[in-house]
């Protein structure tokens, strides 16, 4: 992306606010679980058994949401994905 430098700090200031927006209308669209759960599935980590993916995609929700992302919470729904994918067999 290219911008004038003099308007630089405005820009970024108004892509955080549109990318903090968002999570907002994803939390009050899906939920955290859900968003979890889609993030778990999408790093695909009932293969890998690696969260770190996951972990670095749910960082900006634990940051701006701590208390809608907890480790409890994250560490429940994650045994949750991985027991679903036992028993439906997704590997």
């Amino acid at each position: 992306m290219i911008c004038p430098e003099a308007t630089a700090e405005e820009l970024i200031k108004g892509l955080e606010k549109i990318t903090e927006e968002g999570i907002q209308q994803d939390i009050e669209d899906n939920g955290p679980e859900a968003i979890i759960e889609r993030e778990y599935f999408n790093h695909e980590t009932q293969l890998s058994r690696d969260q770190s993916g996951v972990m670095d995609a749910l960082s900006i929700y634990k940051e701006l949401y701590p208390d809608k992302f907890t480790k409890e919470l994250i560490k429940e729904v994650f045994s949750r994905c991985f027991e679903d994918a036992l028993q439906n067999e997704w590997f």
